[in-house]
């Protein structure tokens, strides 16, 4: 419970307006296992697989919380008159400038459609779900559980993976 109140909170501070990338999440996920690791008191040598440490710990992985704090922020924003500063900024995109040779940088508006559709929420119903704040609320909680559930049995299907690829002996020969 202190961790999730003083670490998790720290640690997910200002994140609804962050666009993270996929190597983001992978640096905050390490973190957190090597946190819960340390606080169970499982080594490195206990081979304890991140599925097996978030159900002992009763706790989501990193991505959950990050969704979580970016539909409260889009609730909010969302409900502003659209004259406010950060409603505006959400919308908005530049009228000029030139942009670094290579892949384009991902607006939070895009990464933003991208967490919806595990949820199950399409972009363009999201404007009416704001507006009935209960039914928003208990559709965002529905969709961070199964966004867990879902990330869990990943987790636990690479383990298996892992496990039967393991389980395969490489001097098998084979018979032409």
């Amino acid at each position: 419970m202190v961790y999730r109140a003083v670490v998790i909170s720290i640690l997910m501070y200002d994140s609804e307006s962050w666009t993270p990338y996929r190597h983001h999440i992978h640096q905050l996920e390490v973190f957190h296992i090597n946190c819960l690791c340390s606080i169970c008191g499982i080594t490195i040598q206990n081979k304890v697989s991140s599925a097996d440490l978030f159900t002992k710990c009763n706790i989501s992985g990193i991505e959950s919380f990050l969704i979580q704090c970016q539909l409260q922020c889009t609730d909010y924003v969302l409900r502003m008159s659209d004259d406010r500063i950060p409603k505006i900024l959400m919308y908005s995109q530049l009228d000029g400038g030139k942009r670094n040779v290579g892949q384009r940088l991902l607006k939070y508006k895009i990464k933003l459609k991208r967490k919806l559709l595990p949820i199950g929420i399409t972009h363009s119903s999201l404007k009416n779900e704001v507006l009935h704040c209960k039914k928003w609320k208990s559709l965002c909680f529905e969709g961070i559980c199964c966004f867990h559930s879902d990330s869990l049995n990943n987790l636990w299907e690479k383990k298996e993976r892992v496990k039967w690829t393991a389980a395969i002996p490489l001097t098998a020969s084979l018979v032409l």
